[in-house]
This record gives structure tokens, sequence and C-alpha cells, in this order.
């Protein structure tokens, strides 16, 4: 490539007007930053240059909730447009219910209850219990088998576990909320501490799906 180039994208509404226009990434062959030259460096706004190669991937994204409708993209090279996506793609204002899997943190397969099938243990977590049987609010903590705690289940802790469960299968990774809270004690970061659902986990965990 030459010593400078300058790479941008747009976005077009169904009238054609531009809604959007991507911040420049500009290429150079030869780059003075903190003091050193580096070589073959992609500089953008706001982000530490990407050096060591002459090509890119580049992802532009766009916050499109509530905004439906048709759109379409032009790609430019020095101020030039080279490319441009061949025909307008449709964001729909919902996802079609049939399409989505309907999993729930409260447990619906049959009539059995939660605290008779281990399965359904949330993460690690357990709660203290009150004289009277009641739980202990604040009490949540990592489980050390004592006498007087009691293990949290799914059904009081996994509404963002049931929610992933349901982002998953959508995407072709089948999960339902116990399937993949077992994954994700069995994976290196699947959780934060005290039960919350770490996102990291979450693409860990489908990664080791699709391998």
């Amino acid at each position: 490539m030459p010593t400078k180039d300058t790479i941008y994208a747009q976005l077009f509404n169904s009238n054609g007007v531009p809604i959007l226009t991507w911040n420049s990434i500009v290429f150079h062959s030869s780059y003075v930053f903190n003091g050193q030259t580096l070589q073959n460096c992609w500089v953008a706004p706001g982000v530490q240059p990407l050096c060591g190669s002459n090509a890119i991937d580049v992802i532009w994204y766009y916050q499109s909730q509530c905004n439906d409708g048709d759109f379409s993209q032009q790609f430019y090279l020095n101020h030039a447009p080279i490319a441009s996506s061949p025909f307008p793609f449709t964001v729909f204002p919902q996802i079609e219910e049939s399409r989505v899997p309907n999993f729930s943190q409260v447990r619906t397969t049959d009539n059995k209850l939660e605290a008779d099938d281990p399965a359904y243990a949330y993460d690690s977590v357990c709660r203290y219990l009150d004289a009277s049987g009641s739980v202990i609010s604040g009490s949540d903590h990592e489980c050390k088998s004592l006498p007087d705690e009691v293990p949290v289940y799914i059904k009081a802790l996994g509404c963002y576990l049931s929610d992933a469960a349901n982002i998953l299968t959508y995407h072709g990774i089948t999960a339902d909320p116990p399937t993949l809270n077992t994954g994700l004690n069995n994976t290196d970061d699947g959780y934060l501490p005290v039960g919350n659902v770490n996102p990291d986990g979450l693409v860990s965990y489908a990664g080791g799906q699709n391998n």
C-alpha cells in the first residue's frame, strides 16, 4: 500500500440518506508513536495504533434498537467509494417468536421440585437460614457445607443464566439453564463472585462448544 491511505464507511437509510459516518482509519507505512518509529500502522481516534501489517479486519457497528428498517453501506478509500453492500439489509423490530426458545429460570419441565435435583443448584452459592427456616437476607456466599446453609437454586438467581441460555440457543448453541450452569461451572471464568454470570465466561463456553 502507499505511504498513507484512509478508509472509512457510511450507513444509509432506505431513502439513501447517510445516517452515520464511521471514524476514518489511516494506514501509515511508517508511524511515530510514543517516541518509537513503527511500521505498517493503522491509526484511528481514541485507540492505540495497530501496527505490523498492511491488512486489517474492521467491524463497523451501529446501535439499532428501536430503529428498524432497510439500510445499506458504502465503503471508501481515500474518500473515493470503492464498494457497497450488494443489496439493502433489513433490521426487523423483533425476532420471530418461533425462533426463540422459551427457557425460564423457574422449572417447567415437570412437577419435581428444584431442591430434589442437584442439577438445579445455582453455581456454588448457598444461603443461611434463621431459626424459623427463612432465608437470611444478604447471606449469599460460597457454599461451605455447613449445617445451617442451603444451596441457592436457578429459580432464585438464574434470570441472567436463563436469558443467556435463550440467546446461545437462538445462535445455534443449545443449552438450557441447568446445562449452561454446569458448563459455566466447568469454565474457569464462568461466574464472578457469589453467582454473578461472567459475560466473558459465556464467550468461553460458547467457543468451547464450537470446537
